[in-house]
């Protein structure tokens, strides 16, 4: 479905889809784009340790950014994981289209579910039917919404060199907000999570027609796309 959906897309535009299998594109794509002063934000950030795929990178390169969590027993865990790395802000907002507060679903922490269970909590009440977790275990949690541009901005990071979205079904909106005419990002890495109907095939569609609009070569993963900005020559 995905590949068809892409190879449709490139088509448009005279191109052809190819497989790559054999190394991690994320990472090559940081490779290639890293400088000692990279930069980035990660909107969604958890406990910056479950499935998390940048850390090992914040740790290793020293990168200064912001890690953005809602949630606030994962936001207390994310603070923990990057208490030695002063360079490193953690946020406790949820990205929205506006600022005030807005309500979040997530597990219940007195029920006994998997580990993973953690990294579902959504603005979308129903999102946990996506993975076939009972509503009757999901709880509302309230947290601050605000614009991403406004917080970047707040914090003096308005062109970071990355930014990486884990929302549970609200990527393609924050994708949608930004500004990729003046603070257009080296590299974005976002969860279409088709297998799940997470983003929506429209959604996908759009986002990888605005991303190749802007310039970016697109790897779609299992579950997450990757977005690199073409090197000017």
């Amino acid at each position: 479905m995905i590949k068809r959906l892409v190879r449709d897309l490139l088509a448009r535009r005279g191109l052809a889809l190819q497989s790559i299998r054999s190394f991690n594109v994320f990472e090559a794509q940081i490779k290639k784009y890293l400088h000692p002063s990279f930069t980035f934000v990660q909107v969604g950030a958890n406990d910056g340790k479950r499935f998390d795929p940048i850390n090992k990178y914040v740790v290793q390169y020293q990168w200064r950014g912001l890690v953005i969590e809602p949630i606030q027993e994962y936001f207390d865990e994310l603070c923990t994981t990057y208490r030695n790395q002063p360079q490193v802000e953690c946020c406790k907002y949820a990205i929205f289209s506006e600022e005030k507060p807005v309500t979040l679903y997530r597990v219940n922490p007195q029920a006994s579910l998997p580990e993973w269970t953690k990294g579902i909590a959504s603005l979308d009440p129903q999102h946990c039917s996506k993975s076939e977790t009972p509503a009757s275990v999901m709880i509302a949690e309230e947290a601050q919404g605000i614009p991403l541009a406004t917080l970047l901005r707040n914090k003096g990071l308005e062109k970071p060199d990355l930014i990486v979205i884990d929302t549970e079904g609200y990527d393609y909106h924050i994708l949608k907000m930004i500004d990729f005419e003046r603070n257009a990002p080296r590299l974005i890495r976002f969860e279409h999570g088709r297998r799940h109907q997470v983003m929506s095939r429209e959604q996908l569609s759009d986002a990888i027609e605005t991303l190749m609009g802007y310039n970016y070569d697109i790897f779609i993963e299992r579950y997450d796309c990757v977005a690199a900005k073409r090197l000017e020559s």
